[in-house]
């Protein structure tokens, strides 16, 4: 039975690394996978520009991605200031991946 995350591209957005040691977000983002989904997984900024890579072992449907936006401290602008500028850079970050997402997924 396919559920409602099934064949989706879901961007999910993590203040924790990509690393050996998974937390509840790295596990979201393998079972996700599995489930026939293509995932993106959005580490937190630490280097300037922007690459795509395939997760490590047979998760083909998990790509990490490193990127820094140029925008800091977006929680504390206005609120409708805040929603224009992360549209714009979630369409940044379709355009790196080539995809559209479905579904974005924030734990920040």
């Amino acid at each position: 039975m396919k559920g409602i995350f099934h064949d989706k591209n879901i961007l999910i957005i993590s203040p924790e690394p990509w690393s050996e040691n998974h937390v509840s977000k790295h596990h979201y983002a393998i079972e996700l996978a599995k489930q026939g989904n293509s995932v993106f997984y959005l580490n937190p900024p630490k280097t300037s520009g922007a690459t795509l890579f395939q997760a490590l072992g047979n998760q083909t449907n998990l790509k990490i991605i490193n990127y820094t936006s140029g925008i800091m401290g977006l929680r504390f602008f206005p609120r409708f200031l805040a929603r224009i500028l992360m549209t714009w850079e979630v369409a940044k970050l379709q355009s790196i991946c080539g995809v559209q997402f479905d579904i974005v997924w924030s734990f920040d």
